[in-house]
């Protein structure tokens, strides 16, 4: 009930402000990354087989086969929160990450569309880049794969000003970074 309390609130205030930037700077919107544990696992396997829209693959894994994803060497995994001034959103989304040498890829990419549009996805790709450059990879390739459902998360890539490399693969690179929208503050724990 005060998630949708919060909801309500959100929306409000979206309609007394004047623009988007406006409205994202006034819910003031914090991001919270911690590594996967027994503490979050089971809300994570729940992104993982039920979200759709923002799914970069759409792997659908259990909570061993993400624990010993996670696990391996030159492998990270992220939780992520979200919280505003009207509340706390929980936890609602995952990010992952490989590198293998100096090459890096971006395996997972979920997020609830409870938050979408809140510039929490460029967060996320921002945040995959920190993670990929701490594994020590040069380069990180986004390859997206095509379901009937996730096509938002493709519109976020194609408007995240990332290399195309081709129409489904993406890359940045690691030394020019990616930028964190300003209107987000992000926490990086683990």
């Amino acid at each position: 009930k005060e998630m949708y309390v919060n909801e309500r609130s959100r929306r409000k205030a979206k309609h007394n402000v004047k623009g988007a930037e406006e409205w994202l700077k006034k819910l003031c919107t914090k991001v919270n990354a911690t590594p996967i544990d027994l503490n979050n696992i089971e809300r994570v396997t729940q992104l993982f087989n039920k979200t759709n829209q923002l799914n970069l693959s759409t792997r659908r894994l259990s909570e061993k086969e993400i624990i010993e994803w996670a696990s391996k060497k030159n492998h990270t995994m992220m939780a992520i929160s979200v919280s505003d001034q009207f509340g706390d959103m929980g936890l609602v989304g995952v990010i992952s990450v490989e590198a293998i040498n100096d090459k890096g890829r971006m395996i997972d990419f979920v997020l609830s569309c409870r938050v979408m549009g809140r510039k929490v996805e460029e967060t996320l790709i921002h945040l995959a880049v920190v993670e990929i450059a701490k594994l020590g990879a040069k380069k990180m390739e986004i390859c997206y794969l095509p379901t009937d459902r996730n096509r938002p998360t493709l519109e976020v890539l194609n408007k995240s000003n990332l290399k195309k490399i081709k129409p489904f693969e993406f890359e940045v690179d690691i030394e020019d970074g990616f930028e964190k929208p300003n209107l987000i503050s992000l926490n990086i724990y683990g």
